[in-house]
């Protein structure tokens, strides 16, 4: 079983809302493949007619937010030019996926999918579309770790594996952290290290 978690963050809430970040962490039979996460150049999705919403620059521009939207703008400008070759290394890795899980997708998979119909770089397909908004809400009794890096869109996407290993819908996950899980990575991991070091370097 390939399973995919997935999490974004956005300066909008439509479909057509341009994307900060997107965390992605994959496993497969029992092993993280690798955890993933990466900025898209703002300006060159604005060009492609996204949008950012007033509402949503207020709530990053609050006390507890600011400074991890700054860290984003930042990232954001040394990707000029790369959005194309990420959206594609990610739908690579997501193509054999037996499960993609978002929080929920009819957001995160839905804004995702619309930016690469506009790209022309394929798609997720609905049928691997798992929620996990529903599978955490079935399950009010088991309390969810909120990670300390809340709105980091990797961080997130981890804390949402970690949950549904709580709840045994990933019985199989490892217990282990996000730089270990990184160590583990496993596919096509020269080009992972070549799509992220540019921003990691100047990050």
């Amino acid at each position: 079983m390939k399973r995919a978690m997935i999490d974004i963050e956005t300066l909008g809430t439509s479909m057509d809302a341009i994307i900060a970040q997107i965390g992605i962490v994959i496993s497969q039979a029992g092993v993280c493949d690798f955890s993933f996460d990466t900025t898209l150049d703002w300006r060159e999705q604005e060009l492609l007619g996204r949008k950012a919403d007033v509402f949503t620059l207020l709530w990053w521009s609050q006390e507890d937010r600011i400074a991890k939207f700054q860290e984003l703008a930042k990232r954001q400008n040394f990707n000029r030019g790369k959005m194309a070759e990420k959206l594609d290394f990610i739908v690579f890795h997501l193509r054999d996926c037996d499960e993609v899980w978002a929080n929920s997708p009819s957001f995160d998979l839905a804004i995702i999918n619309n930016l690469l119909a506009q790209m022309n770089c394929g798609k997720i397909s609905y049928k691997t579309e798992m929620d996990f908004r529903t599978a955490r809400k079935l399950h009010p009794e088991v309390s969810y770790d909120y990670p300390e890096d809340a709105h980091n869109a990797l961080a997130d996407a981890q804390a949402q594996v970690a949950h549904l290993r709580k709840l045994g819908i990933w019985p199989d996950w490892p217990n282990m952290s996000e730089s270990q899980c990184i160590k583990t990575g496993a596919l096509r991991k020269e080009e992972l290290v070549k799509l992220a070091t540019t921003e990691v370097a100047h990050g």
